[in-house]
Order: structure tokens, then C-alpha cells, then sequence
């Protein structure tokens, strides 16, 4: 009885990097608008409105999760609305480094955020809603010659 040979012949030339990079970079900026999207509500919903400050400090993310956020200040006139305080005091942009990272960045310098902070704890509650979110990743196509 001679030998038996089983030959198999992968037909497969490579995989495209170049599309499955812009496909993941795609992605993932859209998982993180969507997470995004998701801090910024359950950060503010906690904070309660009284000049608006507080709330507005989170504008500029919403802006870039393409959401609002419901801000009716109800302080007697002065001080009325504080809004554009809340904004001017605050930084919020994405932030991405090629296809390796992918946040934001979220800071308010009013003086008593950090009061607010403590008493609610919205940053922890916007936080815990994102632990878990995870990206639908696109899958890899193999390319046959």
C-alpha cells in the first residue's frame, strides 16, 4: 500500500488592509459619537438647573454627539442664565490618534462644578453607561486570486 498525499491549495492572495483600516476607522468614530451620545445624557440628566451653567458645560460634546440637552435655568434675574458662563469655563472635543485611539475629553472650570460633582456624582453615572458599550466590528474579507 503506498503513501496517501492530501495537497491543499489555499486560494486566498492576502487580506486588504488599506479597506479593513478604513472600514474599522469608520466604525469606531461612529461608536464613539454614539458613546459619546450616551455620557453626555446620563452625565447631565442628574444635575439639576438652576442658572444653567452646569449643564451648559456639557454643549460642546453634545454638539458632537449631534444631541441636546434641556437646559431651563430658573434663577431669579441677576444672576438669570448662566449658559454661556457654563460653555466659556468648559472644553469638549473628540479625540483620535490614527487607528489606535479613540475618546474625548471633557473639562469645566466653574467654580463649583466640583460641589455639583460630589453631590451627584454625573461624571461616575455617565461613565458606568459606556463601560460596556462595544463597536460592531466589520469582518475581515479575504481576497482570492
Amino acid at each position: 500500500m503506498g503513501r496517501e498525499t492530501i495537497r491543499v491549495i489555499n486560494p486566498m492572495t492576502g487580506i486588504d488592509l488599506d479597506k479593513i483600516t478604513k472600514d474599522l476607522d469608520k466604525v469606531m468614530k461612529d461608536f464613539i459619537v454614539n458613546s459619546l451620545r450616551t455620557f453626555v445624557t446620563h452625565s447631565t440628566d442628574p444635575i439639576p438647573v438652576w442658572s444653567g451653567a452646569s449643564r451648559a458645560s456639557f454643549l460642546k460634546l453634545a454638539a458632537i454627539a449631534r444631541t441636546t440637552i434641556d437646559i431651563n435655568p430658573v434663577a431669579p434675574i441677576p444672576p438669570g442664565s448662566r449658559i454661556d458662563l457654563g460653555m466659556g469655563t468648559s472644553e469638549g472635543f473628540l479625540t483620535t490618534e490614527g487607528n489606535r485611539f479613540y475618546g474625548w475629553t471633557w473639562s469645566s472650570d466653574l467654580d463649583y462644578i466640583h460641589i455639583v460633582e460630589d453631590r451627584v456624582a454625573f461624571v461616575d453615572k455617565g461613565i458606568r453607561s459606556v463601560e460596556n458599550l462595544q463597536p460592531n466590528l466589520p469582518k475581515v474579507e479575504p481576497v482570492y486570486g
